[in-house]
């Protein structure tokens, strides 16, 4: 036994959860999905869904924001019955591969057996005798994938050296990693942050003053009075049987066009849906999207859940302070589909007048008083407001 006084020692260490945000969220592994799976989950959203488009056809006016939480709620129920779930890891290498992964779980196994039999030590114990080959292949497939991660590095960079300079040093900082995730400390109107949540709402507080202006005597009447006659003029130039978009009605062709181009394994936005619960979601998804997009013109109004969305700050580079807000990029992750919809809608207006005036210029030109100008300058001033409501929205956010 000791025969001195026991020594009590206290470390002070500063804990920061935002190292690894969101790392207990487990999304649907929709790389790992097999097809009798995605039949499973198409067959759980037929009925909700077909309930929800016939409940939006009965009434003459519908609550945009309460049908489009219960299509979102639609889509996370049928996922989380069918599709299995994974969680993001940060501290995956670069060079794992299916080889590397198929190597891993071999020796894993072979070590559960070596520790059942009580750890064992000798070459005579097949048990040790297997974990040992199974661990000794291990390293040498894990050797062999990263020197072919390396290789296969110093290949692009030899490339790009020649031909593009600037993606040349692009990938030297994408190849030497990040020393820290965290974000250093913010000074904003004389007050310090330096815990993630006072950074948070340091970074929440400045995004909203920038849209914000608190100068009310510049502001332009005038400016406000030309933007409110041209939308108006819109509204009266663009209206085709009852509705405020050229061409009618959204059509699921259309829909089904847009789905499809959706590209796979994309980070999700405040509601949380990628794009794979909308591409393997199957006619009676598209049904419920065209009917979505249809209510959100004739009454004019985007759910609210749209609007919001999850800002990452981004470090401009260079020599900038990093404890500036000022020095930040705000960079948005959130899914603007619905946009897509109405300037699709738009630009094949627009080609398609333009194809029409060509035509008619070359068949003669004494036939150019037959195109309408007027459609052609709606159609013009009709895409120019939809770019501002687009450009609008990703100015506008509720900061989350």
């Amino acid at each position: 036994t000791s025969d001195h006084l026991p020594v009590v020692a206290e470390f002070v260490i500063d804990s920061n959860p935002h190292r690894v945000m969101n790392s207990c969220d487990k999304l649907p592994a929709w790389h790992k999905v097999s097809d009798a799976q995605i039949n499973e989950y198409k067959k759980l959203l037929n009925d909700p869904v077909d309930m929800l488009i016939d409940k939006m056809r009965s009434f003459s006016y519908v609550d945009i924001d309460a049908i489009n939480d219960e299509f979102v709620n639609i889509l996370h129920t049928a996922a989380d019955i069918a599709i299995p779930k994974c969680g993001f890891n940060p501290h995956t290498k670069p060079y794992w591969n299916a080889d590397v992964k198929r190597a891993h779980d071999n020796e894993r196994s072979k070590r559960r057996c070596w520790v059942l039999e009580g750890r064992p030590r000798g070459m005579h114990f097949d048990s040790y005798r297997m974990y040992k080959r199974a661990k000794s292949e291990f390293r040498r497939v894990q050797q062999v994938a990263n020197e072919q991660y390396i290789q296969s590095c110093y290949d692009d960079l030899n490339e790009t050296a020649e031909c593009d300079v600037r993606l040349f040093w692009k990938q030297i900082k994408r190849f030497k990693g990040r020393s820290s995730k965290v974000y250093p400390e913010i000074v904003y109107e004389n007050k310090v942050c330096n815990t993630p949540e006072s950074v948070a709402n340091c970074f929440a507080e400045y995004f909203h003053d920038i849209y914000q202006p608190k100068d009310e005597n510049n502001f332009d009447n005038d400016f406000k009075c030309s933007i409110e006659s041209t939308y108006n003029e819109i509204i009266k130039t663009c209206g085709v049987e009852g509705e405020y978009l050229p061409g009618g009605l959204i059509t699921e062709k259309e829909v089904t066009e847009l789905i499809g181009q959706l590209k796979y394994r994309k980070a999700a936005g405040h509601d949380r849906v990628q794009n794979e619960h909308l591409r393997h979601g199957g006619i009676s998804v598209v049904k419920c999207v065209t009917a979505i997009f249809n209510i959100i013109v004739k009454q004019g109004r985007i759910p609210q859940n749209w609007k919001l969305g999850l800002l990452v700050p981004i470090f401009k580079g260079g020599t900038k302070c990093k404890t500036s807000p000022d020095n930040y990029r705000p960079e948005e992750l959130d899914d603007l589909n619905h946009c897509s919809a109405e300037i699709n809608r738009l630009e094949n207006e627009i080609d398609e007048a333009r194809t029409k005036y060509r035509q008619t210029f070359h068949e003669a030109s004494s036939k150019m008083s037959l195109v309408s100008q007027k459609r052609r300058k709606s159609i013009a001033k009709a895409r120019e407001y939809f770019e501002l409501k687009y450009e609008e929205k990703q100015v506008c956010l509720d900061i989350i």
